[in-house]
């Protein structure tokens, strides 16, 4: 049963740390009538949520959110 447990966990981490190319949605206003998307590529999940979060936040009354899709 260790064994088993042992080759899930690498295998998740494996999983993990697989570069890919994702699409970062992001909608823009109250009522998100403007959306826009980008090409995150060759980037592990991880990173790839945090570049496309970073594009979230509020400019001059305007939110911004950005999630992966």
């Amino acid at each position: 049963m260790l064994k088993g447990i042992a080759i899930a966990a690498i295998g998740m981490i494996s999983l993990a740390s697989c570069k890919k190319d994702y699409v970062c949605e992001c909608k823009t206003g109250e009522n998100p009538t403007i959306v826009t998307s980008s090409d995150i590529k060759n980037r592990t999940l991880v990173d790839a949520k945090k570049a496309c979060e970073n594009g979230s936040g509020t400019s001059m009354g305007i939110t911004k959110t950005c999630k992966l899709k």
